[in-house]
């Protein structure tokens, strides 16, 4: 589940840089991609981890198991969980489809997928560099 202090570091600087309202203040999400993942009951997307770029997950529906490094939890719908550049992380389905929310941040390409376990035996893209 998403720590606090992860939260806090997340939104660091909101204040600053969001616009004010009478009401309080909004930012405008520099999100680089958005997707819905829909996990079949029974498979799991690969053990992996990004280079480039953070994740944050909301659960929508189903109950995910969901690894990040040496830690598993089972989610609930409505949980948010951090994905940092560099934390390795699985989402499975165990019983139930599994959908989930993910917004990426940073420099989003497909490619960016360092796979360290696949079930389905992909291998890992290319990732151009500079």
């Amino acid at each position: 589940m998403l720590q606090i202090e992860d939260l806090l570091e997340f939104l660091n600087g909101f204040h600053d840089h969001g616009e004010t309202r009478p009401w309080g203040t909004f930012l405008n999400l520099d999100v680089d991609r958005v997707k819905i993942l829909a996990v079949k009951p029974g498979e799991q997307i690969s053990y992996q981890y990004h280079h480039y770029r953070q994740e944050m997950w909301v659960v929508i529906g189903g109950h995910p198991s969901i690894q990040i490094n040496e830690r598993t939890l089972v989610y609930d719908p409505g949980d948010f969980i951090l994905i940092k550049k560099g934390d390795r992380h699985q989402i499975i389905a165990t019983q139930e489809e599994v959908f989930i929310l993910e917004l990426s941040f940073g420099d989003f390409s497909e490619d960016d997928i360092v796979r360290l376990e696949d079930k389905y035996n992909r291998g890992n893209p290319t990732i151009e560099t500079e």
